[in-house]
């Protein structure tokens, strides 16, 4: 093979990479929706598409209201999922910044440990969200 097949196949191996990575992203999403909706309902909002008479309802949104603070994963097309933080003053979206998956899971992963470290009903569904 010359230089030119082998960066080819090289992208498309680099692409496919991308595809399972964001295939697994949405098998994220579902699972993380399932979680917060059992373990902290009155923080979470999920939003779910699909065709109204269809069987499966994907999740289509996550959205996860801190009071100052909210947190959103959105998917957009079959394999893509957008994340985002928000900034709120009195329940009104000041600020909506689109950050890195990696990101958004460490500040909320911070914000639930700042919300466990205020009562113990937090604490109880942070343990069950990490432990299963």
């Amino acid at each position: 093979m010359d230089d030119s097949t082998d960066a080819s196949l090289d992208l498309l191996v680099t692409a496919a990479d991308l595809r399972l990575s964001n295939e697994e992203v949405i098998a994220t999403l579902e699972r993380l929706a399932r979680m917060f909706e059992l373990a902290l309902p009155e923080h979470a909002a999920i939003t779910r598409g699909g065709w109204i008479f269809s069987k499966e309802k994907p999740v289509a949104s996550l959205a996860l209201d801190f009071g100052d603070v909210g947190f959103e994963l959105a998917r957009e097309g079959k394999v893509h999922v957008r994340a985002t933080v928000q900034k709120r003053v009195r329940g009104v979206v000041l600020k909506t910044d689109e950050i890195p998956l990696d990101d958004w899971t460490a500040r909320v992963a911070a914000e639930l440990n700042r919300l466990a470290g205020q009562n113990a009903r937090a604490r109880a569904a942070l343990h069950q969200l990490t432990q299963g």
